[in-house]
């Protein structure tokens, strides 16, 4: 039984339909799949941005937007860097089923579509998006037509008959849906697809013309036919009707995406501290003992070799201190007992991973001057106040850096942590020495730019 609607309702719609932005030219149709995989990829590419570091979110929303305006070679493109993403996404991969129906290709369609609906209950939901963004009845005509040749002539697979039903829903054809697939002898996850399908109660009428279904024919090589000879099923004289409910939002235009370009390969400098705290060892740790300190530090980086500059400063505190009488040890909590000390260092670094790295471990040698406070107790009696001096020292460093560099917005936050010792040569005026090193740990923050 032919559907039809008034002629006088069909003119006015076919006035509006011409008015708006005409399709682009659709493929040759013969049937099957109009174009192999490699070649509907060289075909999407060509009309691909040249920005492709967009979200998934962002490749879906302006898929959705070129689909609208009947670009569907640009959408499937967007649906397939989405689904690149998201994998195995049910609500990407119905829209890239979409696109891959209005482009001819039933067979990736009928896939994309099985795979999303048995993996879930609610992705046969996404229907009313695939509804929403038809614009261009004609070729949703064209292309039904096509499929629907492949199921009668026997030539459709078991998922390009689900892919057929999913269609009839989605033009507002419940009943007609599951005629077509309760007449499916399928297993597992096609069963599962077409049992969803068949199910689907719309909210909506039907709101385009399409012909009433084929008689199925299971999907077996045996029974395979050429679509040019054996099949008679075809609509050719379509109506449009126009959708029920509320008329569909306009078109929007595609969201003006503003991504600032990956440049941390070339960002140079890095400005940043460490603040922890040290153990000293050797005979520097017999008479002081270490504070916490503050390094600054400004590195220059052109690739994995670093240099940089620092400096350091540190609060020490008196253990003890030899006495000129008898060299008889006394404890320095009879003086006034808080020191400081501060560092001018040379480092180079060398980093294992490159700068877009998450982890960014670096290995650090240098060369540090050392300048300390002391307290000189020679000549003076046990409870005089001492004389405070400041001796010099120097010595190598050796350090490990774990950075976690984070982009932010043009420059990177560095979090990281650091380990270093550094050995102490130094010796007073009198010739005695306290050589020693300290062990620091300390906590890394810092922006590269």
């Amino acid at each position: 039984m032919q559907r039809s609607i008034p002629a006088l309702t069909a003119i006015l719609i076919l006035i509006a339909g011409a008015a708006a932005a005409k399709p682009p030219a659709p493929a040759a149709a013969t049937g099957t799949e109009t174009a192999s995989p490699a070649a509907g990829a060289t075909s999407a590419a060509s009309t691909a941005p040249a920005d492709i570091s967009l979200t998934a979110e962002e490749h879906l929303s302006l898929g959705a937007a070129a689909f609208r305006v009947n670009d569907f070679d640009k959408a499937l493109w967007h649906f397939e860097e989405a689904n690149k993403q998201y994998r195995n996404y049910p609500p990407a991969l119905i829209l890239r089923a979409n696109a891959r129906f209005a482009t001819g290709q039933f067979g990736g369609a009928g896939a994309d579509l099985t795979q999303a609906i048995a993996s879930s209950p609610t992705a046969i939901q996404e229907i009313h998006n695939v509804r929403d963004m038809w614009r261009d009845f004609e070729t949703y005509q064209r292309r039904f037509d096509e499929l629907g040749l492949r199921v009668n002539n026997g030539e459709a697979s078991m998922q390009e008959i689900i892919l057929f039903g999913f269609y009839y829903q989605v033009g507002g054809y419940p009943g007609d849906a599951r005629k077509v697939l309760e007449q499916l002898d399928a297993r597992g996850r096609e069963a599962t697809a077409a049992k969803r399908v068949a199910e689907f109660e719309p909210d909506y009428a039907a709101w385009i013309d399409l012909p009433e279904p084929p008689e199925v024919k299971q999907p077996k090589q045996s029974r395979r036919k050429s679509s040019t000879g054996g099949g008679g099923w075809m609509h050719h004289e379509y109506r449009f009707r126009a959708p029920s409910g509320p008329p569909p939002p306009s078109i929007p235009p595609p969201p003006k995406v503003i991504r600032f370009p990956d440049n941390r390969d070339k960002r140079l400098f890095t400005l940043g501290f460490d603040i922890g705290g040290g153990y000293a060892t050797g005979k520097l740790g017999r008479y002081l003992r270490a504070g916490p300190f503050t390094r600054f530090f400004f590195a220059f980086l052109p690739g994995r070799f670093e240099a940089d500059l620092s400096f350091a400063f540190r609060g020490l505190d008196a253990r003890d201190y030899i006495s000129a009488a008898g060299n008889k040890l006394v404890p320095f909590a009879f003086v006034n007992d808080n020191f400081f000390g501060f560092s001018l260092g040379v480092d180079g670094a060398y980093h294992f991973l490159p700068k877009k790295s998450v982890f960014d471990p670096a290995l650090r040698l240098g060369y540090d001057a050392h300048f300390i406070q002391l307290v000189d107790m020679r000549g003076r009696r046990f409870q005089e106040h001492p004389t405070e001096l400041f001796v010099r020292g120097h010595g190598p460093k050796a350090a490990a850096d774990f950075n976690f560099p984070i982009p932010f917005i043009m420059t990177d936050f560095v979090l990281g942590l650091s380990t270093s010792y550094s050995v102490f040569i130094v010796q007073d005026e009198a010739g005695r020495n306290f050589d020693g090193g300290i062990l620091d740990v300390a906590i890394r923050l810092g922006f590269r730019f």
